[in-house]
């Protein structure tokens, strides 16, 4: 190609209104016409993920096309370049009917309908979308002897009719589920409501109506693409790159000015690091944590990369969750699994520049604190059982009261419970449960130390007194002990006792004078808008 470059072996004309008939007769003699690109078996296909690049103008979209011989295609081009994430990042997606498709084996199936004969034959074509204007074409029409014999050898692939992509771009752009997509379009298919379906004859159409599953890749790269215009042809990290690099022609101002961290992952020992506030975000956080309530959770299985997600919520005046920052970093090299991907050290730094950043004169808001040298420092933190999550909040500000939710609390006590009951019988079973659950709720109820240690004491009594009643009690006394155990262990260091029984609440609501009632029991909040994060949004 360069040979033929260098050497100017191509065609090269540039069309105006006197020389339209020229331009379109030029087109169908060579089969570059619409009409014949639209035929199934047209040879002519848009090269690649880059050969199609369009831009607005005050005469129309312009749209400059590389179609490439089908001869000339060879599949290992273009799945190393995919394998690589060399894609173009303009956004554009090729014609999958030269394409190959994954085989499952790490190697790609031809599907174009003529075999590879090294055809060098492509046109390079600038027109206008709404009207065909033609406005340059260059071009290389010599198709090697053996492109000219080359019979058709499998049959074209049929592409979807434009209306049947247009309702499953719709329903995308609604969070449709790809069941949803499929049951609409039988529907639509079983009314014969799509489009000129009444009136196409199956056996002539050069486009078909029910949806394959191996269409849903094409329909989910082009939703990305037209609704967020996003190339998920390239690697990721080269997107994320090219946005945030003022230097880069994809730059996009409004992202960069949403994230106050950002780390690219140079080698294989960094981490990617992308901290996301948005001027809305950081103004919720003083108006909503700073002196106030804070709740703080990661979630793993963001998508298949391993990529970690740490959120930090506020709860405004409606009691709603209002999300004020979120910290999303990758998985070191070498993690057998993404959420051991992370310690206490690196949720620290990351908790650390986010209160400097908020901390900063240009960073505050009308409801910032009126002292222009405070810190931005929430009060109280809620957080589930991750101890390292909870070193890095004591880290980042040493004062603050953590507090643990209450339903991850009961649930480690009842799985706990559950495994050392397992092996009574019923009745003893039965017995033992209720008198543990009633503990359970004495102990969250406690607001001071030594009746909690009181409590477990008459517990371990209470059961003593039956050791009389034969071999399933005696059993029974030993659940209970084992217990009992367990929670001096694990929950009955003071510090932690504070953070899950009503003192520390009574402590919390002190220090930010407010209610007990108020001060939260639970991170439902964030968890509520974690499962809608990944089911709506991802």
């Amino acid at each position: 190609m360069r040979a033929i470059n260098d050497a100017g072996a191509h065609e090269a004309m540039v069309y105006n209104n006197r020389t339209q008939h020229k331009a379109q007769d030029w087109l169908r003699r060579h089969k570059l016409d619409r009409r014949s690109l639209e035929s199934l078996d047209s040879k002519w296909k848009v090269s690649g993920t880059s050969g199609r690049r369009s831009m607005r103008s005050a005469a129309g979209t312009i749209v400059r096309a590389m179609y490439q011989c089908a001869c000339g295609y060879h599949r290992n081009v273009r799945q190393q370049r995919e394998s690589k994430g060399e894609a173009s990042l303009d956004g554009e997606e090729g014609s999958y009917e030269a394409g190959g498709i994954d085989d499952g084996n790490g190697g790609w199936t031809r599907r174009a309908p003529y075999a590879f004969t090294g055809c060098l034959a492509h046109a390079d074509i600038t027109f206008v979308e709404e009207n065909g204007f033609v406005l340059r074409i260059k071009a290389y029409l010599k198709h090697n002897e053996a492109c000219r014999d080359a019979p058709m050898i499998r049959f074209p692939a049929v592409p979807l009719h434009p209306h049947v992509i247009c309702v499953a771009q719709q329903q995308l752009r609604g969070n449709a589920s790809v069941s949803q997509i499929r049951n609409k379009n039988l529907e639509l298919l079983a009314a014969r409501a799509y489009q000129d379906q009444r009136t196409t004859e199956g056996a002539n159409a050069n486009h078909r109506y029910n949806i394959l599953s191996s269409n849903f890749r094409s329909l989910y790269r082009r939703h990305y693409r037209e609704h967020y215009g996003i190339n998920i042809n390239v690697a990721p990290e080269l997107n994320v790159h090219n946005w945030l690099d003022e230097d880069s022609r994809y730059f996009k101002p409004t992202l960069r000015t949403a994230i106050f961290n950002y780390s690219a992952r140079m080698t294989k020992q960094d981490r990617a690091i992308v901290c996301i506030s948005t001027a809305e975000m950081r103004d919720a956080a003083w108006k909503y944590c700073h002196g106030k309530q804070l709740v703080m959770d990661g979630t793993f299985g963001l998508c298949d990369s391993r990529i970690l997600l740490w959120i930090a919520m506020g709860v405004d005046e409606e009691n709603s969750g209002i999300p004020v920052a979120m910290f999303l970093f990758s998985a070191p090299t070498g993690s057998k699994a993404t959420h051991t991907g992370y310690n206490t050290a690196i949720l620290a730094e990351l908790f650390a520049q986010w209160r400097d950043w908020l901390s900063l004169p240009e960073n505050r808001s009308a409801s910032s604190d009126p002292d222009p040298q405070a810190v931005f420092a929430p009060a109280v933190a809620m957080t589930d059982t991750d101890a390292k999550e909870r070193g890095a909040l004591l880290r980042t500000w040493p004062s603050i009261i953590l507090l643990l939710c209450r339903f991850h609390v009961r649930q480690c006590w009842t799985n706990r419970r559950g495994t050392v009951l397992k092996s009574l019988d019923a009745t003893w079973r039965s017995r033992v449960e209720s008198s543990l659950q009633a503990l359970e709720e004495a102990l969250l109820d406690t607001i001071c130390y030594e009746d909690t240690v009181r409590l477990l004491h008459r517990q371990e009594d209470l059961y003593t007194q039956a050791s009389s009643e034969g071999p399933d009690a005696q059993q029974a006394i030993a659940a209970v002990k084992e217990f009992v155990r367990y929670l001096r262990g694990t929950w009955m260091a003071k510090e932690m006792w504070h953070s899950w029984a009503r003192q520390g609440r009574v402590d919390a609501a002190s220090m930010m004078k407010i209610a007990v009632e108020v001060v939260l029991t639970t991170t439902n909040h964030l968890e509520s808008f974690n499962g809608k994060l990944k089911v709506a949004h991802i």
